[in-house]
């Protein structure tokens, strides 16, 4: 086999390894946005998110557990 078609051959090989990282994180995200809900300006002991329950503070990012009753 030709030198050329050899790095042709690895290039496609890495953009489908490639391909195949990106569906596993946008995975993740969808998982993780399924089981919280986020609301902006979040201060600890101050306001509450997701319908007036209690939150956890991440940086200003508000998070805590949906509500699935």
């Amino acid at each position: 086999m030709c030198p050329k078609m050899q790095v042709l051959l690895l290039v496609v090989g890495l953009i489908m390894l490639l391909g195949v990282f990106a569906e596993t994180d946008s995975s993740e995200i969808t998982e993780e946005t399924r089981n919280y809900c986020v609301a902006k300006r979040c201060r600890p002991g101050g306001r509450q998110c997701c319908s007036g329950k209690p939150c956890a503070c991440v940086g200003k990012v508000c998070k805590c557990p949906r509500d699935n009753s």
